[in-house]
């Protein structure tokens, strides 16, 4: 049988398993690992199916980082911390509102462009540039606004890491056990201690 499931023409990853050499089978319907005696998974197996073997790495290892290779094509997870991750990277890359009001762009590209303009205002105190925001309109942004904006970016960032820090810790002893409160964690408004995070005392 083929490592994919279709359903007539159409791949259904969501209805898949994947089983490890030492027993492990992650279920592509809960997205979670299981047992090998997993009462569906059983039930599927002894429907004639067979689960795709879990991808392995050069080490001849099948770790979850194998497996979550394969999932993220399909927008599934291993776990609650590859969730955990990927709800970082896209909370970091998701925009921001400025301290002028402004929404901004937040993806890699145009971190570097602040970034750019961050350091053209160290080099010259009298520059001023037309800045386009997320939502079309343009500002007109001295120097001193231009290092406000690198601030806000730099604030948003370590936001971002530190919830995932958080979120992280939770998950490892069990007070987070759901996409919902990881989703929750990430959307909750930035405490006033990670707005000041870089002011000096």
């Amino acid at each position: 049988m083929s490592d994919t499931f279709f359903s007539g023409s159409m791949f259904m990853p969501q209805a898949w398993y994947w089983q490890a050499d030492d027993g492990r089978v992650y279920s592509g319907f809960t997205q979670t690992v299981v047992a090998n005696t997993f009462p569906d998974y059983v039930t599927w197996v002894d429907a004639g199916n067979t689960p795709s073997t879990w991808p392995r790495n050069l080490g001849n290892e099948q770790t979850d980082d194998e497996l979550q290779a394969v999932l993220s094509a399909y927008g599934m997870f291993v776990n609650l911390k590859y969730y955990s991750a990927d709800k970082r990277w896209r909370k970091e890359h998701g925009g921001m509102v400025a301290t002028e009001g402004f929404p901004v762009r937040t993806d890699d590209r145009s971190q570097a462009k602040i970034t750019g303009l961050y350091a053209a205002a160290k080099e010259n105190q009298t520059v001023v540039t037309s800045y386009h925001a997320a939502d079309g309109t343009v500002h007109q942004l001295d120097a001193a606004k231009m290092h406000q904006l690198n601030i806000d970016l730099l604030t948003h960032i370590n936001n971002c890491f530190a919830v995932s820090a958080d979120v992280l810790t939770q998950i490892e002893a069990g007070t987070i056990t759901t996409r919902g409160q990881v989703d929750a964690a990430f959307d909750a408004p930035m405490t006033a201690a990670r707005k000041n995070w870089m002011k000096q005392s």
